[in-house]
């Protein structure tokens, strides 16, 4: 082979490396995200709300506390403790080394973590709530006439935005609106303490 021969020869292997190389980049599979790895790897057993598969625990013969990852022995553990029972398998659990990168390992204990998290409850809307009362008190909080008229009482009776009322305390108007009063119904087990006192905020930022 001559020089010219060989320099063509090596010039074609190197395309031909860098090309096969750039197909094998493009064909490699793309990370997954934690969620995905969690899905595709432990929700068969784990469940997808991480608080175990119920069929899964059945063929297992599991404490079904054993597949719970939302629980508090799971939160006790350490981001490392969490890492080696992943890769390394704990009793029926296979060992994932190897199975998945370091990265997707550290997401998988990450979206755990979310799992066992406490979800923060919606703080009650006063305003929202306050449509219960608008039949009797009226949409401004002063007192409907016509309901006035219509129970025989004196319309200041129903205004919630009077000195007497807005000098009651949270603890009265709640016992009030919760036990009722005179011919005002009980809100006990239709309305919760917290939304009575949303409710009671909103009237005193409505008289401000």
């Amino acid at each position: 082979m001559t020089i010219k021969q060989t320099c063509k020869a090596a010039l074609l292997a190197a395309l031909y490396m860098t090309i096969s190389g750039t197909v094998r980049a493009e064909d490699a599979p793309k990370p997954l995200a934690p969620a995905e790895a969690f899905a595709g790897k432990c929700s068969s057993c784990h469940g997808k709300d991480g608080k175990g598969n119920a069929a899964m625990v059945k063929t297992l013969k599991f404490d079904p506390a054993a597949l719970d990852l939302t629980d508090a022995a799971t939160a006790g553990k350490t981001d490392a403790d969490l890492t080696k029972v992943i890769l390394g398998g704990l009793n029926k659990m296979p060992a994932y080394q190897g199975k998945l990168t370091d990265e997707q390992v550290a997401g998988v204990v990450t979206f755990i973590r979310g799992l066992a998290s406490p979800k923060t409850e919606a703080k009650p809307d006063g305003a929202a709530l306050y449509a219960k009362c608008v039949v009797c008190h009226g949409k401004d909080a002063k007192g409907d006439a016509a309901k006035a008229k219509a129970f025989h009482v004196d319309p200041a009776a129903l205004d919630l935005l009077d000195k007497d009322t807005l000098a009651k305390t949270d603890a009265e108007i709640a016992k009030i609106t919760l036990e009722g009063l005179n011919k005002m119904p009980a809100y006990k087990g239709k309305l919760t303490e917290d939304e009575v006192a949303a409710v009671a905020k909103y009237l005193r930022a409505q008289a401000k």
